[in-house]
C-alpha cells in the first residue's frame, strides 16, 4: 500500500526551515560557511530577531538545503 501525502503535508514540507546550525550540518559545512553562503547571496535565509536586544538568527527554507547539495553533489563536494 502506498502513502500518498495530503496537500497540507505537502505545504509543511516545503515549509519546513532550518536554522544555521541545523542547515550546517545537513550540509556537512561550518556554521560560518553556511553563513558566508547567506551574505554572498548563494544560499537564501531568512533572519529573524530573536529577542529586544537585536539579536537575530538565520533560518533556511528545506528547498534551499537540497538545491545546495545538489549543487555540490554535481560538483563532487562534500
Amino acid at each position: 500500500m502506498s502513502e500518498e501525502k495530503s496537500e497540507d503535508e505537502c505545504e509543511d514540507e516545503a515549509d519546513q526551515e532550518y536554522d544555521l546550525q541545523e542547515a550546517a550540518a545537513l550540509l556537512n559545512k561550518s556554521e560560518a560557511a553556511v553563513r558566508m553562503q547567506i551574505r554572498r547571496e548563494s544560499i537564501k535565509a531568512v533572519k529573524r530577531p530573536i529577542d529586544e536586544s537585536g539579536r537575530y538568527k538565520y533560518f533556511i527554507k528545506k528547498g534551499e538545503i537540497e538545491k545546495e547539495r545538489k549543487r555540490l553533489a554535481s560538483r563532487g563536494g562534500p
